[in-house]
């Protein structure tokens, strides 16, 4: 995952060539790091319906070649290094609100 400077208000997360779907906005970012397991927990609004978003996901993640499933309200799949993450989604103010979980073991 590439965070730049500036991601909270732009919205310009990536992973693995997957940003937000655009008009998406960062609302929150928690990373925890401990025992060589770092998980990155980001929460994220996005102007389309839940569907639209989930369909977003899972089109561009098979672009870059992304195993990913639909999992009742979520996308899960696994990063290029095999970290696992999940794109939950659910309805929200004015369109969406959705929440990443991406988890890495340091194999160093």
């Amino acid at each position: 995952m590439k965070i730049p400077g500036g991601f909270m208000h732009e919205g310009g997360i990536d992973i693995d060539g997957v940003k937000l779907m655009p008009g998406s906005k960062v609302t929150g970012f928690n990373l925890n790091s401990r025992n060589d397991v770092t998980n990155v927990d980001m929460s994220f609004t996005a102007p389309a319906s839940p569907d639209e978003v989930r369909s977003y996901f899972l089109d561009q993640f098979r672009k870059q070649g992304a195993e990913v499933k639909l999992a009742g309200d979520s996308v899960m799949g696994k990063s290029k290094d095999g970290s696992p993450f999940t794109i939950q989604v659910s309805p929200g103010p004015s369109g969406s609100q959705g929440k990443i979980v991406v988890q890495d073991t340091d194999r160093d």
